[in-house]
């Protein structure tokens, strides 16, 4: 199993979260299975940061093996 692409969503704030912005991450693979995760920094302008950050870091996992989580880990974290 490979990981053949990464979405990052940025859900527009709501009004009834003023100062919040949701980023979701999905993690998609060769075999149509997804995972998903959010950011931890989604409060004020950390949400925008965040979501860039993901976009530019995803290409460095495409086609690694999405079970392995420590090498993913470490790559990203390297």
């Amino acid at each position: 199993m490979k990981i053949v692409s990464v979405d990052v969503i940025e859900i527009a704030k709501a009004e009834q979260m003023q100062g919040m912005q949701c980023v979701i991450c999905r993690v998609n693979t060769g075999e149509g299975i997804s995972g998903i995760g959010e950011t931890g920094v989604a409060i004020g302008v950390g949400g925008s940061a965040a979501a860039a950050l993901l976009k530019e870091m995803a290409p460095l996992i495409i086609g690694m093996d999405p079970l392995e989580q420590d090498v993913v880990w470490e790559k990203l974290y390297r």
